[in-house]
């Protein structure tokens, strides 16, 4: 098991390929999005959506979803994002 930042879409999933074809159980990937102030009330997040389900199609499951704040100043949120523990699928 590792932890992955996301860099970018395609970095990731090459390692969430390449973990599932060493026979990894668990893979844990920590998405990034720039900081939108509706985060704040019910709204899609598509950028997340994409990169889980990309996941999700080379053989993983989204076993846990833990949401992150991220800021560079006291007080004020550059970036959000998601930790993502996703299992093998049986």
């Amino acid at each position: 098991m590792g932890i992955t930042q996301s860099g970018g879409e395609q970095a990731f999933l090459n390692e969430a390929i390449e973990a599932h074809q060493n026979g990894a159980t668990i893979f844990v990937v920590r998405i990034v999005v720039p900081w939108r102030e509706d985060y704040g009330v019910s709204v899609a997040m598509p950028a997340v959506a994409g990169q889980i389900e990309a996941i999700e199609q080379v053989g993983w499951r989204l076993e846990f979803f833990g949401e992150f704040l991220q800021a560079k100043a006291h007080m004020s949120a550059d970036r959000q994002g998601a930790y993502c523990l996703f299992r093998r699928r049986q």
